[in-house]
């Protein structure tokens, strides 16, 4: 049976900072534009490749690819607000200095009119005062100043050593993006494709959070856990609905899920 602790190693795994890995380069450490702050509740990751002989620069498309083998893309900016917080929090504390970088946007142009490889409108630019040039159509943050965006070919360049990925997925629909709920274990990806494993199984991923005994059954005994923790405000189990505290509201949620669990 699979609790919402998951796979808690690989989940450590993706969220450490600076990981070497030969095929996608040196990862920061991916944060989050949380609602609370009033983002969107994506992920955000920046990539470098760096100037090792096996990287001596690469084209956008590789970039493409690499950011949607993790699940996500390349990360498309909607608006001056996730523009400015983009810069200041996933690119710029990068090392070695941003400025070197020219970190892959995902825009493009299409038909003579950019567009994001999502598919969402594009309503901002970012473009600094003598952008677009022309000089290409695909996108990202120009290197040498302020960190505008600039328009480039797609083709080989040893001026691409950056990438930024964007994670929104939500598979399963619970408003929650995958990614996160990967990272903090609450589901599995076994095979490490940014993806649930409940969405690519059988479409259920309805966690059995009434399982505080987690023996494949929600009866008596996960009822008398949380009868013991009922009150508590730092509870350590009996916590069904996951709000801090053990109240009445836990006890109907036992007796909802009451019977076989099958969740992930």
């Amino acid at each position: 049976m699979k609790t919402r602790l998951g796979m808690l190693s690989a989940a450590i795994l993706m969220a450490s900072p600076c990981l070497a890995d030969e095929s996608r380069g040196i990862e920061t450490t991916s944060v989050q534009w949380t609602v609370e702050e009033g983002g969107n509740g994506h992920w955000y990751q920046c990539v470098r490749l760096g100037y090792a002989p096996e990287h001596p620069g690469t084209s956008w498309t590789w970039c493409r690819e690499q950011a949607e083998l993790t699940g996500g893309h390349l990360a498309t900016i909607t608006s001056v607000e996730e523009d400015n917080w983009v810069r200041e929090t996933v690119v710029m504390p990068m090392e070695p200095p941003y400025l070197e970088s020219a970190p892959q946007l995902g825009g493009w142009k299409v038909d003579g009119q950019w567009q994001w490889i999502t598919g969402e409108p594009w309503t901002y630019d970012g473009f600094g005062p003598s952008e677009p040039s022309n000089d290409g159509d695909r996108l990202e943050y120009w290197r040498w100043c302020c960190l505008w965006w600039n328009d480039r070919p797609d083709g080989f360049s040893d001026s691409i050593h950056t990438y930024l990925i964007e994670w929104e997925a939500d598979c399963n629909g619970d408003g929650i993006v995958d990614y996160g709920q990967i990272l903090d274990g609450t589901y599995d990806d076994f095979d490490g494709n940014g993806i649930l494993d409940c969405c690519e199984d059988d479409g259920n991923c309805e966690l059995c959070t009434a399982d505080v005994y987690p023996d494949g059954t929600i009866d008596i005994s996960d009822l008398l856990i949380v009868i013991a923790y009922y009150g508590l405000l730092e509870p350590a189990a009996g916590d069904v609905n996951l709000d801090g505290q053990v109240d009445s509201m836990d006890i109907l949620g036992v007796l909802d899920q009451w019977g076989t669990c099958d969740a992930p």
